[in-house]
């Protein structure tokens, strides 16, 4: 599993990254032509599956088989904390340059009356309880694509060895 992490963090990481600046670009132009941001809210669905699909065809690659479950729950547990990660980077670097207030966040935090730390585990734990199956889902399809790609070549290979 150890020999995946690399490769799965590259592809995972730039792909979550790319589909979230396009994403923000695209909020701002529908942002700017007044569609309403559901649409939006929905797409980082879409973000989440599209990145573990990316990595999960990695994985489908470099195993030339779909991963068992118990490698898939480990490779989708660890995404998804990756993806919490690059989130709260995100909202820290929001936070410096003035997005988000300092007392926006004191005012929700004082709302949900658990304290800073409270609302951060809150944050967290709704962070990969949201994160997490579909994480799983995006890992299996992309791997399970990669690994019929690669059973299809080598059923070929052995094919052409043969004739």
């Amino acid at each position: 599993m150890r020999a995946l992490l690399p490769g799965l963090l590259t592809r995972y990481t730039a792909t979550l990254i790319g589909l979230q600046v396009l994403m923000l670009i695209l909020f701002v132009v529908a942002e700017a032509l007044g569609w309403d941001e559901d649409l939006f809210r929905a797409a980082n669905v879409a973000i989440l599956i599209g990145s573990a699909t990316t990595a999960g065809n990695y994985v489908g690659q470099q195993l030339r088989a779909k991963p068992s479950w118990s490698l898939s729950f480990g490779l989708a547990f660890f995404m998804s904390l990756v993806s919490l990660a690059l989130g709260t980077l995100l909202f820290a670097l929001m936070m410096i340059s003035g997005g988000v207030e300092a007392a926006e966040v004191s005012g929700l935090v004082d709302e949900m009356g658990l304290g800073s730390v409270g609302a951060a585990l809150v944050f967290l734990g709704f962070g990969l309880l949201l994160s997490y199956p579909v994480t799983l889902v995006g890992l299996r399809i992309g791997a399970g694509a990669a690994a019929k790609l690669a059973q299809k070549e080598d059923a070929e290979k052995a094919a052409n060895a043969t004739a």
